[in-house]
């Protein structure tokens, strides 16, 4: 799509006849934000695990944000020294944060085939929302100060508190009003689809232009909120909704890599050169470079906090950032802004080479990055369940030609070439070398082989124990989804139960943390602190007053502790209501009418 903008705007630039046709590549820039922001940052979090985000979060929450600002540095002193020299540092800036935000996408449809890839994805994922939403904020001061709204640090800071804390409240409260307007639309497919099309546009549109928020950063939260109840709605309604945000998606990233494509082939291809050609490779370095300076620094925190990480999980978080749509948005933002628009030139050069080298290198060869870093196996769970339908395949292919040999009409057939070109083979089948046709049968099973070293046979280990294991684990994920399947179990306990067997499966003990599950049945910190309270103004105190010594104050105190006395009170409380009534309701009683009231009160 970026060549075919890139034609187009071509076109354009030689032929005026042509201009019409392109000019909605210029639209204004808050209607360019509009549309594409909410769709793309909805998108993402509505698909992303909620429960592995929020277990994700520490780790989440440091990257984003820190390794954001960071890598947004490193990139703003590069920009200063090398790209152009006739930039202020505060341009150089601004092009560090242009260039900072990453869209892991595409990497992490690889991630989640791998078994030891789903909580990089999440990582990832996680990352990409909270530093688009990071960058959206520091793309706005540093705007500000370039424009001269913004000239001390006490607004900067101000404007920062404001935007984050006011979007992450406004997310929240939009999240869960779209949550539950969602519960309730159940099998209804077009009221969940317009419920959560309608709550991504309005967060996005009421934060920015009527509560001066950070509609991005409430859009992301709100996205979380929903995908964690999303298994309020039938099975089929949430596949739908699911495969219409990722049109939508898809259909924004065409529509801004057009519009990029004739943006530069129109209007700023004079500004193309080698060296602009050759920048563009020193930017996809240091960008690159920088990550992985942070995640170096970062990783023994990284480490501690969250699922954990290795050092092979973080070259793969390094590897996997590529750059996205919102780059290339904020280059266009700045190229439409008459102040800084010379500068906006080299931005969206610089911006659209980024993401163009990113998507071309990085995301095609992730697969071999996560080889080489020994991530790329198949989860033991996976090979399990294709083990298991390879063999009922083959199993009943055998059974069906036993059946048809014994047809008269089809006795003569040839065989041989039938069971030749209905054999299946393993998706995960493991090479063997010189092996007989006798132990073919046991590649099925997903057994490890061990090469003899007199005769070069590959002969099959069999650990008991890890048999065994792996057998239970299969059996109690069966039976969780029979639970399920009988009501007996929520979709979200169905799912945290099964990622838990799955992790399992992975370890090399093959059994199941039940430390880690106990603690989703605990008690939040703040649930209980509020009950504490909540009980403690509810339950009356104990009378602590002994009996007093004289008469009078002992026939006092048995009054005043009666249950009698309560009730008495309330009586009068009551009697003297309507007393209370007459003196408010009539403006100018006479003295009389005033004479009454005094006396009845008295």
């Amino acid at each position: 799509m970026f060549s075919l903008g890139g034609i187009a705007g071509f076109c354009a630039n030689r032929y005026p006849s042509f201009k019409p046709y392109v000019e909605i590549c210029y639209t204004d820039i808050d209607v360019i934000l509009l549309v594409f922001l909410p769709v793309l940052v909805f998108s993402t979090s509505y698909a992303v695990d909620s429960h592995s985000f929020w277990k994700s979060f520490p780790q989440i929450l440091l990257v984003g944000t820190l390794g954001t600002l960071l890598t947004s540095l490193m990139l703003a002193f590069m920009a200063y020294y090398l790209i152009e020299s006739s930039w202020n540092f505060s341009t150089a800036v601004l092009f560090g944060v242009v260039c900072a935000p990453i869209y892991p996408t595409e990497v992490v449809k690889r991630l989640k085939e791998m078994s030891r890839g789903k909580y990089i994805s999440v990582l990832l994922l996680g990352e990409g929302l909270i530093g688009d939403a990071t960058a959206m904020i520091e793309f706005t001061a540093v705007f500000g100060y370039l424009a001269m709204a913004i000239s001390e640090a006490s607004q900067i800071a101000l404007l920062l508190l404001r935007y984050a804390g006011g979007g992450i409240l406004l997310g929240i409260v939009t999240g869960r009003i779209i949550a539950a307007l969602l519960s309730m639309t159940y099998n209804d497919l077009l009221c969940a689809v317009t419920v959560t099309l309608a709550g991504a546009y309005l967060t996005y549109y009421v934060g920015e232009k009527f509560f001066y928020v950070s509609g991005l950063l409430g859009t992301v939260i709100a996205g979380v909120i929903v995908s964690r109840r999303k298994s309020t709605v039938a099975g089929d309604v949430e596949q739908v909704v699911a495969h219409f945000w990722n049109i939508l998606s898809h259909a924004a990233n065409t529509l801004v890599f057009t519009m990029v494509g004739v943006v530069i082939f129109e209007k700023v291809s004079y500004v193309m050169s080698v060296r602009q050609v050759s920048l563009i490779f020193v930017t996809y370095s240091t960008v690159y470079c920088s990550r992985l300076m942070v995640y170096s620094a970062m990783t023994p925190i990284l480490r501690h906090i969250g699922y954990g990480i290795s050092w092979q999980h973080s070259m793969a978080c390094v590897w996997g950032g590529l750059r996205g749509p919102l780059s290339l948005c904020l280059a266009l933002i700045v190229l439409q802004t008459p102040g800084v628009a010379d500068a906006g030139e080299i931005f969206i050069i610089q911006t659209a080479g980024l993401v163009l080298l990113s998507l071309l290198i990085n995301a095609i060869t992730m697969g071999k990055v996560l080889k080489i870093l020994g991530l790329a196996e198949i989860s033991l769970a996976k090979k399990a369940n294709m083990t298991n339908c390879v063999k009922r395949i083959m199993l009943t292919r055998d059974r069906c030609i036993s059946m048809l040999k014994m047809d008269k009409f089809l006795a003569d057939a040839n065989w041989d070439l039938v069971q030749a070109g209905t054999t299946i083979k393993h998706p995960y089948q493991i090479q063997m070398s010189k092996r007989d046709d006798d132990y073919e049968d046991d590649t099925y099973m997903g057994y490890h082989y061990t090469t003899c070293p007199d005769c070069e046979r590959e002969i099959p280990n069999y650990s008991v124990t890890s048999i065994a294991n792996q057998r239970v684990l299969k059996a109690m994920k069966i039976s969780y989804w029979r639970q399920y399947e009988h009501g007996k179990i929520s979709k979200d306990g169905v799912r945290t139960l099964v990622q838990a067997v799955e992790v399992a499966a992975d370890c090399d003990d093959g059994r199941v943390n039940l430390d880690l599950l106990g603690t989703l049945w605990k008690p939040k910190a703040h649930a209980v602190w509020l009950r504490r309270k909540l009980v403690k103004m509810m339950t009356p105190e104990a009378a602590t007053v002994q009996m007093p010594h004289n008469r009078w104050r002992q026939l006092a105190y048995r009054m005043v502790s009666s249950v009698w006395f309560d009730g008495f009170i309330y009586v009068m409380i009551l009697c003297n209501t309507p007393v209370i009534l007459c003196e408010v309701a009539l403006r100018s009683p006479s003295r009389s009418v005033v004479y009454v009231i005094k006396s009845l009160n008295l």
